[in-house]
C-alpha cells in the first residue's frame, strides 16, 4: 500500500507538470550579422541631340522598405521537469520538420486565441505598393498553430535556385497583435545556399529598426 501511495503521488506530480507546459514556448535567440541589398549599378546614360526623340526603356532592382527576413537552424529538447528545472526525463528533437517559428513585436500574445490576419489588420504603410501585404501574402491554406486549425494567408520565400519553398503565415491574436509564423523544414536549402530549418518574412517600416521576439513550437 505504501508503494501504491508513492506511485499515485508521482502520477499527480507528473499530471501537474504536464498541465502547465505550453505548446508554444519562448525561444532563445543567437543572432548573426545583418546583410542588406545595396544596388551598385551606375546610372545608365545615353546622348541626345536637339530635335531628336529617343526611346529609353528603364529597369531597376531596389531594396524593399517594408520587409525583413530571418532564417536559421532550430534545436530543441522536450522535458519532463519540475518548477525548479530539475529534469526527470528529456527527449532531443532530432527532426524539426513541422515545427513552427513564431515572431512578433510584442511579448503579450494570447496563444489560445489565434486567427488569420487580413489586410484590414495591417498598418496603413503595409497596405499599398507592389510589396504590400496583399501582394505578398497571396496564398491561402489551413494549418495547425498551437493546436488550432486556421485558414491563413501565407507567402513563399526562395531557396538558392529561386524556388519558393519556405512558408511564412500571417496571424493575429484576440488583441489583434500581429504574429508571423514560419513552417520549419529539416536541413533545407536556404536562399543563400546555406543549410537552414526555416525562413521567416516580417514587416519593418522603412529604415527604422523593429524589435522582434521569437517563440517556438516543436513537433
Amino acid at each position: 500500500m505504501k508503494y501504491i501511495k508513492y506511485l499515485l503521488f508521482l502520477l499527480v506530480i507528473i499530471s501537474l507538470i504536464s498541465g502547465v507546459s505550453a505548446a508554444v514556448n519562448n525561444a532563445t535567440v543567437t543572432a548573426g550579422s545583418e546583410s542588406s541589398y545595396s544596388p551598385s549599378t551606375p546610372a545608365g546614360n545615353t546622348s541626345a541631340q536637339a530635335g531628336g526623340t529617343i526611346e529609353v526603356n528603364l529597369s531597376v532592382d531596389m531594396s524593399t522598405q517594408k520587409w525583413a527576413g530571418f532564417y536559421g537552424q532550430i534545436t530543441g529538447t522536450i522535458k519532463l521537469a519540475d518548477a525548479s528545472s530539475n529534469t526527470f526525463k528529456d527527449w532531443t528533437v532530432s527532426n524539426v520538420a513541422g515545427a513552427k517559428v513564431y515572431s512578433s513585436n510584442t511579448t503579450t500574445i494570447d496563444w489560445a486565441n489565434l486567427a488569420a490576419a487580413t489586410n484590414a489588420d495591417m498598418p496603413a504603410w503595409l497596405t499599398s505598393g507592389s510589396d504590400s501585404w496583399a501582394n505578398t501574402f497571396n496564398n491561402n491554406e489551413t494549418q495547425t498553430f498551437n493546436g488550432q486549425n486556421i485558414n491563413a494567408n501565407y507567402t513563399l520565400t526562395y531557396n538558392s535556385t529561386g524556388t519558393g519553398v519556405f512558408k511564412t503565415y500571417s496571424l493575429k491574436d484576440s488583441s489583434s497583435n500581429l504574429i508571423w509564423a514560419a513552417l520549419a523544414v529539416d536541413n533545407g536549402n536556404g536562399y543563400n545556399n546555406q543549410q537552414v530549418d526555416y525562413q521567416l518574412l516580417v514587416p519593418v517600416n522603412g529604415a527604422s529598426a523593429t524589435t522582434y521576439y521569437f517563440y517556438l513550437e516543436l513537433p
